[in-house]
């Protein structure tokens, strides 16, 4: 990868395309957002190349660089939407409703397929939106895109016992308010 082999490049970017889009989406919630930064995410990988120490810690490194690039965006997002309701406040009333967040309908064909996935999402979200946002990542690195402990602690450069107590005491948070909700196993989602 890092002497810029096209083939160790396909390989890596078939390998890992899917899991680097999903955690975009995760950390920014918009589909067209996430197009763009997954675009710029392997571009970054082509001209920073180079900076790979080792080869075997691509998916760290790949997914550091996307997770830098969406908190990025989000904090430019952030400062443009404080100067846009400071310089619109008097203008509510005149202005259309707007919906600040995108959700795309799953790509299932089956419509009670979809509804009911996305009702065990909205179940599963509700149990995770509970947590802290670090906890909230960890786990979604780990289950969502199946990293492991030592890849979570180095894609968020903590500590990894600090990942391990995090990702432990999050899933027993979870599945204790998944009880609360009246779910005694998450296999009934």
């Amino acid at each position: 990868m890092r002497a810029g082999d096209r083939q160790d490049f396909e390989a890596q970017y078939e390998t890992w395309s899917d899991s680097v889009f999903r955690y975009l989406m995760h950390l920014v919630g918009s589909r067209v957002v996430a197009e763009d930064l997954f675009q710029e995410t392997w571009m970054r990988v082509l001209e920073r190349r180079h900076q790979l120490q080792n080869e075997d810690r691509f998916g760290p490194w790949l997914l550091r660089i996307a997770r830098n690039l969406a908190f990025n965006h989000l904090r430019r997002r952030q400062n443009k939407m404080q100067v846009w309701i400071l310089s619109n406040l008097g203008s509510f009333e005149d202005e259309p409703s707007t919906d600040l967040v995108e959700r795309e309908p799953s790509s299932e064909p089956n419509p009670q397929e979809r509804a009911i996935q996305s009702e065990r999402g909205e179940i599963l979200e509700q149990a995770l939106s509970k947590l802290d946002f670090p906890t909230q990542e960890m786990l979604h690195l780990r289950y969502f895109e199946t990293l492991t402990l030592a890849e979570i602690a180095e894609v968020l450069h903590t500590p990894l016992g600090t990942v391990c107590t995090k990702v432990h005491r999050g899933l027993k948070a979870v599945r204790e308010e998944m009880r609360r909700l009246g779910y005694t196993q998450l296999d009934e989602l």
